[in-house]
């Protein structure tokens, strides 16, 4: 993994178009339990989802490919939920409900 200091430009400028675009997947997929999930926990999980399918990917573009986005952070999130000990597991869980899809 790259320390965002040590990013090319372009590198930066698609990690952050990636990040924020996964950020608006998390606000519209949002579970209508009357949990509200705040910005800053959105963003974190987002950064969090970036950095996953970031470590994931073969090359940039597959990486930067917006239009199989959503399907690569379903199949990240079920990744991590059947890692041991991850405690946010259970809220991504509410977000990629796999019966809504």
């Amino acid at each position: 993994l790259k320390i965002m200091s040590t990013l090319t430009i372009p590198e930066y400028n698609e990690r952050t178009t990636v990040s924020r675009q996964i950020f608006y997947i998390l606000v519209q997929r949002a579970p209508p339990t009357g949990q509200t999930y705040g910005r800053e926990f959105l963003e974190r999980q987002a950064l969090l989802l970036d950095d996953f399918l970031y470590k994931l990917a073969s090359t940039m573009e597959d990486y930067g490919d917006l239009n199989t986005l959503e399907p690569r952070l379903l199949e990240a999130t079920s990744m991590i939920m059947q890692s041991p000990g991850f405690s946010a597991a259970s809220v991504l869980a509410e977000f990629f409900d796999e019966s809504e899809s």
